[in-house]
């Protein structure tokens, strides 16, 4: 029969024992009301005000009892509510085997999710960070038997994903990158690249960075690149000087900055209740507020949002067809507009073939 680790799980009891632990460690004279004070945050007039009496005594006790169990290494003093305690050993932290124990288990949970996460990403990043372990011979043996937990519907087979641990690497370890890629209509290039940010929008994974030559924050997708990086360690790494990650994508939904274009304050209307509650629940940018609730009556209801209209902005409201109009700014509607009468031109012509 296995003995429970006091530390061990995430009920109000072992968070309690940790929290006493903590506070006997310091190696000073404490008393329940000084546990209460350090796990709950405040400090209770007597023991029977804390917020949970009952799992501070039996908290105490299994710290006391673990503590005590080969030798008596805290000491009491005063009796009733007025009794302290204080920790005498020479070990600074002796129940440091229980914390691994507890450490370990998180770590294991953890792993096992990872492994079981094969159906949300792909496979080629596990072999990559499980490469010769006994984890990843059992993801295989519980894929064959369909056994699987955990699929997605996002799109795993971006050209060059297996790249993605190898550059997550570099970030990480300050490396500089030779990178051979095709930008959009152009040709093949090849740059000193420092990485140090990955994104994904749409199902598509970026390498933001400095290149020489060119401006921080630059961007390489990943499907474009067309030779493996190779690293170059006789380059120093540039870290980043004027730009903050995550930060940097704050006023923009996806990926796409362009210095021309300036935050605006865009109301936009939503027609289909069905597709309000959508917008409400999954918001397309962070800023995103209700403007005015939908009115069955009117037949709409209205959100707002403050960003810089790039061209993922303005997929996003055309993805919705005529269930999403915008309201204001005057210049953002007319954009829509023309892109609306570009397309109405083009399926309005004669199909000649």
């Amino acid at each position: 029969m296995s003995v429970k680790n006091i530390f061990s799980g995430e009920e109000l009891r072992p968070k309690y024992a940790r929290g006493v632990y903590e506070v006997l460690m310091k190696r000073e004279w404490c008393s329940s009301l000084d546990f209460a004070e350090h796990i709950e945050g405040n400090r209770p007039q007597n023991v029977e005000a804390s917020m949970h009496k009952s799992v501070l005594k039996h908290a105490v006790q299994d710290v006391l009892n673990e503590l005590n169990k080969d030798e008596e290494l805290v000491i009491k003093e005063g009796t009733n509510r007025n009794l302290r305690y204080k920790y005498i050993g020479k070990n600074p932290d002796p129940l440091i085997i229980l914390k691994k124990d507890v450490i370990q288990k998180n770590l294991d949970d953890f792993s096992r999710f990872c492994l079981d996460s094969t159906g949300f990403f792909p496979y080629s990043w596990f072999e990559h960070f499980f490469k010769g372990t006994y984890e990843l011979l059992e993801y295989k043996m519980t894929k064959q038997v369909g056994k699987q937990l955990i699929s997605s519907g996002l799109e795993t087979n971006q050209n060059n994903i297996a790249l993605l641990p190898f550059i997550y690497e570099c970030i990480r370890d300050r490396k500089v990158l030779q990178i051979s890629y095709c930008p959009k209509f152009e040709e093949e290039k090849e740059v000193l690249f420092h990485p140090h940010f990955l994104k994904e929008y749409n199902y598509r994974w970026h390498i933001f960075g400095y290149a020489d030559g060119k401006s921080e924050g630059y961007d390489i997708p990943l499907d474009r690149i067309s030779k493996a990086p190779i690293v170059r360690d006789d380059v120093l790494f540039v870290k980043p000087q004027e730009i903050k990650y995550p930060n940097f994508f704050d006023d923009i939904i996806g990926t796409t900055h362009k210095e021309e274009l300036e935050i605006s304050d865009i109301v936009f209307r939503v027609y289909d209740k069905y597709i309000f509650g959508l917008f409400d629940s999954r918001k397309i940018h962070q800023s995103q507020r209700v403007f005015s609730p939908y009115d069955d009556n009117k037949g709409y209801g209205d959100f707002s949002l403050r960003l810089c209209p790039n061209s993922e902005f303005y997929g996003t409201i055309l993805r919705y067809g005529s269930d999403v109009e915008i309201i204001k700014p005057i210049n953002i509607r007319n954009t829509i507009n023309c892109i609306i009468s570009k397309m109405f031109e083009h399926y309005n012509k004669q199909n000649d073939e």
